[in-house]
């Protein structure tokens, strides 16, 4: 025996870590453990419930609790003599210290009273051993030079995630317990006329297509860029009379007529459908080789050779279209004389004197005119073409300004005469210089042309506005073509507030802001018309219906996160926090193309390491992940308009990766009035399952309240019981 024991501590000391440090254990422990196991086969029941096989410290401990199950498992005796013969039959006895060994284990024992409480002891230990193990790997790593360190960060996270969770084991119930939550969940579902094997959407024909969102599957909802991001409130809008109003003023007016784009490349005056503040948000100025500059957010699409494509995704040297003529002119107009004492002005800005009071008595040098006079922009076309020669004799002629406001003002006036101008900064201020003319005679084919862009600079936080145009979803802003996420928000909705299983659900805007995303899901609920609460305009009915759905979520369980810049490694690091502390169950992230990976270099790449990750996020969590994609749009080179899979942005990494793929569908959006059966498709929307890893695809016809930005089933089911005071359709 003291031979055994001497090999045992030969055995503890191989273990030492390279410090000369033992690890948690506790050696004692697991000998009454198994001692317990092999003198009562109640023990092995209580043990094999607690204990993993790795939870011993002893390789020879994990040889004979796993003796010891394996025997159990059969339904033949764990004494000391089989167990022995099994050690045999494995070759293992002589390595665990033979019979001896074994007989010594049953002598520390006189009771088996408290087996459950020593092996939640080894549990313990355990545990604390997998942490240093894992950490200690960790550090290793972090000492290499070429380890990245938000790789490290987010493996070590997974890690203490892992082994947090691997202990976790249901414990046993009584059959009647059971069987009355089966009952009723059975009476649930059958009332509901549903079964659900995932959380729902809260719209019945899809639940019926997907059987519900499913644990650790990744669904990708995909439609068109939202109408109206986002310009600065400065942007300068042309008015179909000639003047030029802050995009500011007009969402005080609300009464404007703007320029538009059409499909065939020409501008046409509209009226928008709405008029939006969306906040203070990060701006980014843009600046074109001509010199024409806008200040957009990164969501905000431009019109290029590829499409409309959001500034997010733009790099210096992308073209972008300008336009190349403003055809708007207006009535005013002014004496000749007027025209050309305001062209000498602008061109001797150097000899410009303003007389002005001081005690000498004399005048002094003015900075010369900084802006046009307002009527400038209302000119007739023959007065203007009078000033435009006033300015610029010749076709060679340029001049220098010096405000930069001004320089923009003049090239603006000579593109309505078809005159494009080129703006450089100078030392002594700005030169504008006409170098092409066009000739309006010829008619020519198109109003725009492609601008390389030179600059995009940050300008820091600014109130945001936007325009809605309904057919063409486009305006002339600042001289430059602009391009102005409901279901996902009404399936998290119905998902966190579903009357028998409410899932706690985490939103991860990477576009709106919190306050902004909490507004429009209580409009949404309440039923109230979004343009009342941003003009102010509510009644107290709307109020009282505001409050009541504010009340309602303010029961619920639902965590949202508007972190600007969001990566792909901050956010599965967030969910697994809240996965610990609160138990979600589902995740939505707003949207995918915003979110930042680790290829900044490849776009193709950092979509991919985005979607990968995202899908090993919902199978790490178990539970599913929901992500809004971009469609490009290809889809509107179809008649029909439908999207398909390969419509996705990036498609090849994110179809691989989704398990599920979702396209909304609005025909309206696209200006189509009637379906294929001639029926009327304003307020219908489609939701198209083109990709169902583990099911059917399939369309889904929902109705969609414009107004409210709600999404709602098309037909009325019983959800709710009858005498449910909200017995209004999800």
């Amino acid at each position: 025996m003291e031979a055994f024991r001497h090999s045992s501590s030969v055995q503890v000391h191989q273990l030492q870590d390279s410090s000369g440090r033992v690890p948690p254990q506790a050696i004692d422990v697991e000998q009454y453990v198994l001692g317990s196991m092999l003198m009562d086969p109640k023990s092995v029941s209580i043990a094999s419930s607690i204990l993993p096989a790795d939870a011993f410290y002893l390789p020879k401990h994990t040889a004979i609790y796993e003796a010891l199950l394996d025997l159990s498992n059969k339904n033949q005796p764990t004494d000391l003599i089989t167990v022995s013969e099994r050690l045999r039959s494995q070759k293992q006895l002589e390595m665990i210290g033979g019979i001896p060994y074994l007989a010594e284990l049953t002598d520390r024992i006189s009771t088996s009273a408290n087996t459950e409480r020593h092996a939640r002891i080894i549990i313990e230990k355990s545990l604390l051993r997998k942490v240093i193990g894992s950490m200690s790997k960790r550090i290793t790593e972090a000492y290499d030079p070429s380890t990245d360190a938000f790789d490290l960060l987010d493996e070590a996270e997974s890690d203490l995630f892992k082994i947090s969770h691997s202990q976790v084991r249901r414990s046993t119930q009584m059959l009647k317990d059971i069987l009355q939550e089966t009952i009723s969940h059975l009476q649930t579902i059958s009332h509901r006329d549903r079964l659900l094997s995932g959380i729902t959407s809260g719209f019945y024909d899809l639940d019926k297509l997907t059987g519900g969102w499913q644990n650790s599957d990744l669904i990708i909802i995909a439609g068109r860029p939202s109408m109206g991001k986002c310009v600065d409130a400065d942007t300068p809008i042309l008015q179909s009379d000639g003047q030029l109003i802050r995009i500011s003023d007009l969402y005080q007016h609300r009464n404007a007529h703007i320029l538009t784009l059409a499909e065939d490349r020409r501008f046409s005056i509209t009226q928008p459908s709405a008029y939006l503040y969306d906040g203070i948000k990060p701006v980014y100025r843009v600046t074109t080789r001509l010199g024409r500059s806008v200040s957009t957010t990164l969501s905000h699409p431009f019109l290029t050779h590829q499409g409309w494509q959001p500034l997010g995704e733009l790099s210096l040297g992308q073209s972008i279209a300008v336009p190349r003529e403003l055809p708007v002119f207006g009535t005013h107009t002014v004496p000749d004389f007027d025209l050309q004492q305001l062209a000498n002005t602008i061109r001797n800005t150097r000899k410009v004197t303003w007389s002005m009071p001081t005690t000498r008595g004399t005048a002094i040098k003015a900075r010369g005119i900084q802006v046009l006079p307002q009527w400038a922009f209302t000119l007739q076309k023959e007065c203007l073409d009078l000033f435009f020669f006033e300015l610029f004799p010749s076709e060679t002629s340029s001049i220098v300004v010096s405000s930069a406001h001004l320089a923009q003002q003049i090239a603006h006036l000579g593109l309505r005469l078809g005159i494009l101008c080129q703006l450089r900064e100078r030392s002594t201020g700005w030169s504008v210089t006409p170098h092409i003319r066009v000739d309006q005679t010829c008619g020519h084919p198109h109003h725009i042309l492609f601008d390389d862009i030179v600059n995009i600079e940050c300008m820091g936080d600014r109130p945001v506005y936007d325009l809605t145009v309904d057919e063409t979803h486009n305006f002339v802003a600042s001289d430059v073509c602009v391009h102005n996420t409901a279901f996902a928000l009404d399936c998290a909705r119905n998902a966190s507030m579903d009357r028998d299983n409410p899932i706690p659900t985490a939103i991860f805007s990477l576009e709106m802001s919190s306050r902004q995303l909490a507004q429009r899901m209580i409009m949404s609920e309440a039923r109230v018309n979004a343009q009342k609460a941003r003009s102010g305009t509510m009644n107290d009915n709307d109020f009282s219906e505001v409050v009541k759905a504010a009340d309602r979520f303010f029961h619920s369980q639902i965590f949202i996160d508007d972190s600007a810049g969001l990566g792909v490694m901050e956010l599965r690091a967030k969910c697994r926090r809240l996965k610990s502390e609160h138990q979600i169950g589902l995740v939505l992230v707003d949207y995918l193309q915003l979110m930042q990976g680790r290829s900044k270099d490849n776009r193709e790449q950092e979509i991919a390491n985005i979607s990968r990750s995202l899908k090993e996020l919902a199978k790490e969590l178990d539970i599913p992940v929901i992500a809004l994609s971009q469609l490009n749009r290809n889809a509107e080179d179809r008649k029909d308009r439908r999207p398909q899979l390969a419509d996705l942005r990036e498609s090849g990494a994110i179809e691989q990766d989704a398990d599920v793929v979702a396209f909304i569908y609005r025909p309206e959006y696209y200006g189509i009035t009637e379906d294929k059966d001639r029926q009327p498709t304003e307020g219908k929307a489609e939701i198209i399952i083109g990709k169902h890893r583990n099911g059917p695809t399939g369309n889904i016809q929902l109705l969609f309240r414009k107004d409210f930005a709600r999404f709602e089933n098309l037909t009325r089911e019983e959800y709710f019981d009858s005498d449910d005071e909200d017995s209004s359709p999800i």
